[in-house]
C-alpha cells in the first residue's frame, strides 16, 4: 500500500509508463512510483486521504488494463486498521 499525502480532489488522472504509475495533479505535479506494476494488480494500492477517511484509487481493471476514470473506494478491513504503509509520497 502507497499512501500518498494528498486528497482525492487534487488527482486529475493516473496513468501507466512502462511498469511506473504516475500521478498527475490539477495543479501540475506529478509524482511517479517506479515498478509499481512490477507485482501483480492486486498487491499493490494507491491510497489518498479525504475527509478524515482513506480511500484506494481503482484505476486498472483486473488484468491491469487502465481504466477511463478513477474509481475510489474507502480502505477498510484489516489494511485500514492496521494502518500498515509500504511508503509515503508526496506531491
Amino acid at each position: 500500500m502507497i499512501k500518498v499525502n494528498a486528497t482525492i480532489d487534487e488527482v486529475a488522472k493516473i496513468t501507466r509508463q512502462g511498469n511506473s504509475a504516475v500521478i498527475y495533479f490539477k495543479n501540475g505535479e506529478t509524482i511517479t512510483i517506479e515498478n509499481y506494476f512490477d507485482y501483480a494488480v492486486n498487491d499493490n494500492r494507491i491510497v489518498f486521504e479525504h475527509e478524515g477517511q482513506l480511500y484506494w484509487a481503482e484505476f486498472t481493471d483486473e488484468n491491469g488494463v487502465m481504466l477511463d476514470t478513477i474509481q475510489y473506494h474507502p480502505l477498510t478491513g484489516d489494511l485500514a486498521e492496521s494502518g500498515t504503509v509500504a511508503a509515503c509520497v508526496l506531491p
